[in-house]
C-alpha cells in the first residue's frame, strides 16, 4: 500500500483518500539506475482496475507480477518493485499472492491521471525484446 499511495506530509504518511491509486516518486538515482534509459522519476503504479491502473489483469496476473516480477504480458516489472523470486515478494505462498490479486482486482477504479511507463534502453538492432522490456509497476 505504501509505495503505491501517494506520499504526504503529516501524522499520516500516505494521501489515505488515494489509498492505491500510485504515483509515488521514485528518483532513479536512489536506486542506482542509469538516467537515461530510466526516467529521472518513476512513478508506481495505479494498482485499482481503471484502464490507467491494472484494468484488464486477473487475480493469477497480479500473483504472477508479485512472485515472478512480470506484468500481465509477461513483461519485467520496472525498478523499484521488488517482485519475482529471490525478491521481497518471492516469499508470498501461491494462496496469499493470489489472495493480493483478488483483492486488488476487485477495489473501485480510480482515475490517477496518465503514469508515464519506465523501459530499458533499445536493443542495438531497434527491435523490442520482451524479456528486457520493463514498465512501470
Amino acid at each position: 500500500m505504501e509505495c503505491h499511495t501517494k506520499d504526504v506530509q503529516g501524522p499520516i504518511p500516505i494521501d489515505t483518500a488515494k489509498l492505491f491509486q500510485g504515483n509515488r516518486q521514485f528518483p532513479a538515482v536512489e536506486f542506482g539506475l542509469p538516467v537515461p534509459p530510466f526516467p529521472a522519476v518513476i512513478y508506481s503504479r495505479n494498482l485499482t482496475p481503471h484502464a490507467n491502473g491494472i484494468q484488464g489483469w486477473t487475480a493469477v496476473a497480479v500473483a504472477n507480477a508479485l512472485k515472478l516480477g512480470v506484468d500481465k504480458d509477461g513483461i519485467p516489472l520496472c525498478p523499484p518493485m521488488p517482485a519475482g523470486p529471490g525478491m521481497a515478494f518471492g516469499g508470498l505462498t501461491d494462496s496469499d499472492a493470489l489472495d493480493i490479486g483478488y483483492y486488488l482486482t476487485t477495489l473501485p477504479p480510480q482515475d490517477n491521471g496518465v503514469i508515464p511507463n519506465c523501459s530499458p534502453p533499445p536493443r542495438p538492432d531497434g527491435g523490442s525484446d520482451a524479456s528486457t522490456d520493463a514498465r512501470t509497476d
